[in-house]
């Protein structure tokens, strides 16, 4: 972190250090022009779209209700009318789908170095046990969630009272990112989080909301916040010190932090907002065209009505008159076809895929599962490896933090753990119990592996479900060799009594 007395004062340190690239859209531009141009997007963007309050349908500017003149006078009198208007939360399925199919599975913890040597089986064992107890699977989760959801996502390690944590920060939280990496290694070297919380002032009991700002360094952690209204006028300067600096005890800046850049469903957006302007369409044509109009030609007519005023009978003089209904023309073959079109397509473009219909009951394999939801296997397939650095990141801040906790740090190093994703498939469990059963029964899978497979996936058996079977094995030789005992003790006595 730079010494704030020779480099730089407070406010221009905290100026630098909020300082990151915008989240950007191409825009369309004239054929004639070769470069790419942008328009910046906020991340408050990014969450409108998520939620359906807040969709462009219900913005008035966007879809106008109807204005209608009555009279001829001037100024005319002027009625409006809403219009019907129909959010789908399309962003949430596309996140939830996309999100499960690469997290469904937790990541799959391995060594690099060879199994052979019982004390790495055993600090393999350490590590996925204090990889539980921490619940990290659950860290991962919701990280990537937060990346798929506004852009970009951090996980945060930390020890206090020589217990290790983390913490996790995306803007859907309400943190702002912003970090900063060496331009030759590309490693993170610093980064800071911003969030709001209000503050009151003990002398005047007044209250006011403030910006503070977390940062960490390769040794280093300090808070910093904006200086309030009476601070201010005191003389001082726009930021000042809230947590002093002191070392956050990694050897790193213990900061995982990814940016995808965009949301998950930013493919199918516009297709997005033309589904939902299509389907308020639909909904006002019906609302227009529900009930039948009455019409009649002739000269004086006598309605006898209902109390809700439904004509009962209708009587005229004119022998030539005529009563009847107006028939509206059926739009809605023209309206399912378009919003087949677009439901179908936004899926397609955020490689997403509805659950198909299944007519039959019995289970069907996994091959055909993952044909027909090929677009979200293939995407999550492109996603694990997305997400490969920012796991190993993950796996080295654990090492670390759990690895001083438990004084095997040492041990968790020379394990060279790593981390990966698997796409979520649906699969029936009776199929994957046959498969083990048949690749542990060729010699081509160990036992060990398909319990902590079969754990894993299906949550079968328990964490140490290796040993038990062993100590199973143990105890059925002792038991078996238990009845043989007297006859060995016989013979060992007539040994010595004829000697």
């Amino acid at each position: 972190m730079p010494d704030l007395t020779n480099n730089m004062t407070t406010d221009r340190f905290i100026a630098w250090v909020m300082t990151k690239d915008a989240f950007v859209r191409p825009v369309p531009s004239d054929i004639a022009k070769s470069p790419l141009e942008y328009v910046e997007v906020a991340q408050e963007e990014f969450l409108r779209e998520y939620d359906p309050n807040s969709h462009k349908i219900n913005a008035i500017k966007y879809y106008p209700n109807l204005i209608f003149r009555e009279g001829e006078e001037s100024p005319a009198k002027v009625q409006i009318k809403a219009r019907a208007r129909t959010a789908v939360a399309w962003q949430r399925r596309i996140l939830t789908k996309r999100v499960v199919a690469l997290t469904g599975y937790d990541p799959d913890i391995t060594s690099l170095r060879s199994q052979s040597d019982e004390k790495r089986q055993q600090a393999l064992a350490d590590f996925k046990e204090g990889w539980g107890i921490k619940k990290m699977d659950a860290g991962v989760h919701l990280a990537i969630k937060g990346d798929l959801k506004v852009g970009d996502t951090a996980l945060c390690g930390y020890k206090s009272g020589g217990k290790f944590g983390y913490r996790l920060f995306s803007f859907d939280r309400g943190d702002t990112l912003y970090p900063h990496f060496d331009p030759m290694t590309g490693d993170l070297t610093l980064f800071a989080r911003t969030f709001k919380r209000r503050i009151t002032n003990d002398r005047k009991g007044e209250s006011e909301i403030v910006t503070f700002m977390d940062i960490w360094d390769t040794a280093n952690y300090v808070q910093y916040r904006s200086a309030a209204s009476w601070e201010v006028t005191a003389g001082g300067g726009a930021w000042v010190i809230s947590e002093k600096m002191k070392p956050h005890a990694f050897p790193f800046c213990p900061v995982a932090y990814h940016r995808y850049g965009e949301p998950c469903w930013a493919g199918s957006q516009s297709l997005i907002e033309e589904h939902e302007l299509a389907i308020s369409q639909l909904a006002e044509n019906n609302a227009q065209y529900a009930l039948r109009i009455l019409y009649t030609l002739g000269a004086e007519f006598e309605m006898e009505g209902s109390t809700d005023g439904t004509p009962n009978r209708i009587d005229s003089i004119d022998p030539n008159a005529k009563v009847g209904f107006l028939e509206p023309a059926d739009a809605s073959g023209s309206f399912e076809l378009q919003l087949k079109s677009l439901e179908r397509e936004i899926m397609r473009c955020s490689f997403a895929v509805e659950s198909p219909e299944l007519k039959s009951g019995a289970d069907i394999s996994s091959l055909t599962v993952k044909t027909l939801m090929q677009d979200s296997y293939l995407k999550a397939l492109d996603d694990g490896k997305e997400y490969q650095g920012f796991l190993d990141k993950i796996v080295d801040i654990f090492v670390e933090g759990y690895g001083t906790e438990t004084n095997k740090r040492a041990d968790f190093i020379d394990l060279m753990p790593t981390a990966t994703l698997h796409p979520y498939v649906f699969m029936s469990e009776t199929e994957v119990v046959n498969t083990l059963v048949q690749l542990v029964s060729v010699g081509v899978l160990s036992k060990r592996s398909a319990t902590e497979y079969a754990y894993e996936t299906l949550g079968l058996g328990s964490l140490d479900e290796a040993k038990r079977l062993l100590q199973q094995e143990h105890d059925e030789l002792a038991m078996t060799a238990e009845p043989q005992a007297p006859a060995v003790d016989n013979i060992i006595n007539q040994v010595r009594n004829n000697g």
